[in-house]
């Protein structure tokens, strides 16, 4: 039989039809939100296929068969109760997107996945020699200062006891093995990260803290659990790890009973395994705690988990060094390479998962740092704490000089000196300042003044005509890092006003202005925006916000947004159920401070989702919606549908993992070949707000088959041709030209594509329902752009080298992907250091 494609999705399928059989033409098949727990091996017959949906069904193993579906380029398995994928999934010559999240996998590992599809497929290929099972894991030990943390891990270790034991400052990482509980003669390995409890510490302990490790919660049992802040490291710990096991252990116990109501933390943070008194000087305790211990790391997800042999030997010869902290990345490779791991794919795959192990620390995407691979998390951690730890920074209100640098690193040389501070940055410890006159290099966040200044007469003189748009966010806790990691990501936006709890952020037209506010009592983050067009500022600074609040997937947070429209007012909306009374189709909500209802859409206006909405659920169908309302939106023009096109971009950008310049128009040039019409393709710069051709011939490329382009973006095209008439007034000097003169050209070239479009029919670009279900989305999802892979590919043919006219890639402090002229990249790039 003979059909294109068939969407059996959503009907709660048990098992695949035997029908389907004789459908030896597929080319896509749906079978998305069913219930299948088991595929037949004759679906590998359907060899015609190149898209298979499986998401959101039972499966707990794919068939081997599938591996014969050499034409299939697009398989989504997420939302399955997958442990392991076969390897010969990896030989699929065809395939390049492969979905695997809301799986339980353990092989490939997460870190793996989390790496994307090219990582997989490397894994799955480089696991079909031999594999063997990883006995390796962290043991973070953290809390207070001075509670005896280091002084544990000795005793655990059976190492002798130091009564003058010096306070840790930053890090020590050391090793423990144990004997795994039902395995005999197999032994796991612990990498043990005692942090050190001072407060300055915490927002560099952030980035290490993940859920695949046990948690060792270390208090003082003779100063209780109020000044051990056991409160606050488990908030913490379940924001950062909430899988993660958390055993709880009271020092000082030889003498006096633990006061400790176990029962009531348990019921708060079921991740606690359980409470152990102990004494270090006196060694007892330390039996039942071994015990928990051992049985809380055989227990990890990723304990045992499958790696390829030769991966095994790369990741040990270069995690066993011991003679330098760090080392170039054509180093790193080179060493695999010598350990047997030679292809480039797998180097590459191997490092990433290293890095997402906590192993290395590696940032290949970053221009800065791509060239140099950490080995010894310690030594970076005692450099960044000689910085925290200086008088002189702390006695400038954070403000690191070159002169104070060259004291605090004697000796290292300008590349070192160079990685490390960008290093800072992309931890979000301190920010560069790009131009200086006093010697200034960095501010160094931690140290920023306690107390706000003056900046009332600044703020309010934005008030007079202008619109605000404000939102609170309610935190169970205001961890390390809220808002200073803000704060840095924003500094481009810095004023003179910047405290360590706020700041005032000006966007450079100058009539816009941000505060944000914490409030540490109540655990409320504030972000006002004042202007005559604010929606567009605010909704820059709320999704840097949202990306720092990010970082702690664990963390409950409550939206609320305050009420307006009928003079004062201190009444605030919970947005989650605004959004929700939305969709009953309810516009108003009842404010009772004024006893009167208001309108839902002007309390909402300006707030666009958080991004963390976007990563739960579907993501494609969240992502559908968005574009959906957002085509609804455009027929206003307004500026603010440029940023929240592009936010919504980036997530189909990640999903699909592939990243490529989106925003141009076609344009005929005039001229034939042999009886046909060439085109003209000219990227745009896509910084927000102010997209622009760029100049002259640079982004501009001949296009002969103008229906290959239309038949995939076609629709695209149409709706960037909406939005590209938003953008004139801001970007004029920026070519050269005055606003009228680009005003004129622009016109024309928006009219002359708008004539292609019309002319071939953007109508036509639109692919085929599925057969029987009229109202059914296209499984392609065209309609978001969702396959950018296929217009990567087609960019390619026209420019291989991937020069993009001189475009570049950035992605934004907020998280957003951009590709970007000269001149507006600048503004993203860090300040050079001496």
């Amino acid at each position: 039989m003979a059909a294109e494609g068939l969407d059996l999705s959503d009907l709660g399928l048990t098992a695949l039809p035997d029908w389907l059989r004789d459908f030896t033409r597929l080319t896509w098949l749906n079978l998305s939100g069913n219930r299948i727990g088991q595929l037949p091996a004759w679906l590998g017959e359907l060899t015609a296929l190149r898209q298979l949906d499986l998401a959101r069904n039972r499966l707990i193993e794919v068939p081997e068969s599938l591996s014969r579906l050499v034409d299939l380029r697009q398989l989504y398995l997420g939302g399955n109760r997958l442990i392991s994928l076969p390897e010969p999934l990896g030989d699929l010559p065809a395939l390049h997107t492969l979905v695997l999240d809301q799986n339980p996998l353990t092989s490939p590992p997460p870190e793996v996945v989390a790496a994307g599809t090219p990582s997989v497929l490397a894994f799955l290929r480089a696991s079909g020699s031999a594999s063997v099972p990883q006995w390796a894991s962290k043991l973070m030990v953290v809390g207070e200062g001075r509670v005896g943390k280091t002084s544990l891990v000795k005793a655990l270790s059976g190492r002798k006891h130091d009564p003058a034991e010096p306070t840790t400052h930053g890090l020590f990482v050391d090793g423990l093995s144990l004997a795994h509980p039902e395995l005999a003669g197999t032994r796991m390995t612990l990498s043990v990260w005692d942090f050190g409890g001072q407060d300055i510490y915490h927002a560099t302990h952030q980035f290490f803290l993940t859920d695949r490790s046990v948690f060792l919660l270390v208090w003082n049992s003779g100063e209780g659990t109020q000044r051990g802040r056991l409160q606050y490291w488990l908030d913490i710990i379940t924001a950062r790890a909430p899988q993660a096991p958390i055993l709880l252990a009271a020092t000082h116990a030889a003498d006096r009973p633990v006061d400790i109501d176990l029962a009531t933390l348990k019921a708060a943070y079921p991740a606690i395994v359980g409470s152990f008194p102990v004494d270090c000087a006196a060694r007892t305790g330390f039996e039942q705690l071994h015990v928990a211990l051992v049985g809380a790391a055989a227990g990890l997800p990723l304990m045992g988990a499958e790696w390829p042999r030769a991966w095994a030997a790369a990741a040990e010869a270069l995690t066993g060094r011991d003679s330098e902290p760090y080392l170039s990345a054509a180093r790193m490779f080179q060493v695999m390479d010598q350990a047997g791991v030679g292809d480039p794919a797998e180097q590459q795959t191997l490092a990433t998962a290293l890095a997402h192990r906590g192993q290395i620390l590696f940032y290949p995407d970053d221009e800065e740092l791509s060239d140099t691979v950490i080995l010894d998390p310690q030594w970076l951690s005692t450099r960044i704490s000689q910085v925290l730890d200086s008088p002189a920074v702390a006695a400038h209100n954070g403000l690191l000089t070159g002169t104070e640098l060259g004291g605090i690193w004697p000796g290292m040389p300008r590349a070192q000196r160079l990685f490390l501070l960008a290093l800072m940055e992309k931890f979000d410890i301190c920010y560069r300042v790009r131009e200086s006159t006093d010697d200034a290099l960095a501010i160094v966040i931690a140290w920023l003044p306690q107390t706000p200044s003056d900046y009332g007469a600044e703020w309010r003189e934005t008030r007079s005509g202008h619109r605000e748009i404000r939102v609170e966010y309610q935190l169970p806790i205001l961890p390390p890092g809220i808002p200073g990691w803000f704060l840095a990501r924003s500094h481009r936006f810095g004023t003179p006003h910047r405290w360590r709890s706020g700041a005032v952020l000006r966007h450079p037209d100058g009539v816009h202005t941000g505060l944000l506010r914490t409030d540490p009592g109540r655990n409320r983050v504030e972000l006002t925006v004042r202007g005559p067009m604010p929606g567009g500022f605010f909704a820059l600074l709320d999704d840097g916000l949202n990306l720092t609040m990010d970082r702690y997937p664990g963390l409950r947070i409550t939206r609320w947004v305050p009420c307006q429209g009928h003079g004062p007012c201190e009444k605030l909306f919970d947005y989650s159920k605004l959004i929700a009374r939305l969709q009953r189709e309810q516009t108003t909500a009842y404010c009772d401070e004024a006893d009167e209802h208001v309108d839902i859409a002007a309390l909402l206006y300006g707030i666009a989702p958080p991004v963390r909405a976007f990563a739960t659920g579907d993501l494609r169908h969240l992502i559908a919606s968005g574009f959906n309302a957002l085509r609804q939106e455009i027929a206003g023009y307004n500026h603010d549908n440029q940023r929240e096109y592009l936010r919504l971009r980036t997530l189909v950008q990640k999903a699909q993992q592939t990243h490529c310049p989106s925003v141009f128009t076609i344009v005929p040039d005039g001229r034939k070949r042999v009886g046909k019409t060439l085109h003209t393709l000219r990227l745009y710069c896509e910084e927000p707000d102010s997209w622009h051709p760029l100049p002259g011939a640079d982004g501009c490329y001949e296009v002969a088959e103008l229906s290959d382009w239309l038949r995939t973006v076609g629709p695209h095209l149409a709706r960037t041709l909406q939005l590209l008439r938003a953008t004139v007034p801001f970007v004029g000097p920026l070519l050269g030209l005055t606003a009228h003169e680009l005003q004129e050209q622009l016109t024309d070239e928006l009219d002359l594509t708008r004539q292609v479009l019309d002319t071939i029919g953007a109508s036509s670009a639109d692919p085929p329902l599925a057969p029987g279900r009229p109202d059914a989305r296209p499984l392609s999802h065209a309609d978001t752009d969702a396959d950018f892979r296929t217009l990567k590919n087609l960019l390619l043919r026209l420019d291989p080298e991937q020069r993009w006219g001189g475009l570049s890639h950035v992605l934004t402090p907020e998280g957003m992907s951009l590709y970007l002229c000269s001149e507006h990249v600048a503004a993203y790039r860090p300040a050079v250091v001496p």
